[in-house]
């Protein structure tokens, strides 16, 4: 589709980034550094003096290549998860709904209901202003969402959802907009 490597790409969507923190999630785990999440994506866009277009963009097919394997310090594995139940230094961090954390729902494809023990609630979706222009809250604001739960840079934190889509959005909040440097996936 014409994506290069070597140039930025820049990646939205129209459910608050959601889907666009998964593939830079993706990307970042294969060494792609150039990749960016337009926030607040398509209604970010629409609230700037820009046109949209319906036109599909032919761009000539390109030679992207991915030259690293992936990057597996973002990615927890089970033993990575038991280790962290015993940390008091680690947070596992649910990003579902509340529902899906209490159990009262198991949604599509869950093997069960409930939750990983021990972990603590966070929806992914407070970390935006999800039912207005859906970017990012600011820096400080962030900082109060995660410090109220415990989720502090000291810590090392896991990030956890049905699939990996919620919990890469919650991912890219803490390490690229706050700095965390210990956070898997």
């Amino acid at each position: 589709i014409g994506v290069r490597g070597e140039l930025p790409t820049v990646i939205y969507d129209d459910r608050g980034a959601v889907n666009a923190s998964r593939l830079w999630w993706i990307l970042s785990n294969y060494g792609i550094d150039n990749a960016f999440i337009l926030n607040g994506g398509v209604r970010s866009w629409d609230s700037i003096p820009a046109s949209r277009t319906t036109e599909i963009t032919d761009l000539p097919p390109s030679e992207f290549e991915i030259v690293r394997i992936p990057n597996e310090i973002t990615v927890a594995t089970l033993d990575d998860v038991l280790v962290a139940m015993e940390d008091p230094n680690s947070v596992i961090l649910d990003t579902r709904t509340l529902d899906e954390f209490n159990g009262t729902i198991k949604k599509d494809g869950a093997g069960r209901a409930g939750r990983i023990p021990g972990s603590i609630f966070l929806d992914w979706a407070y970390s935006i202003d999800y039912h207005n222009d859906q970017r990012f809250f600011d820096e400080d604001s962030l900082r109060v969402i995660y410090e109220r739960i415990g989720v502090t840079p000291d810590k090392h934190v896991i990030t956890y959802c049905q699939s990996g889509t919620r919990s890469a959005h919650t991912l890219f909040a803490l390490t690229q907009l706050l700095g965390f440097t210990e956070v898997k996936n």
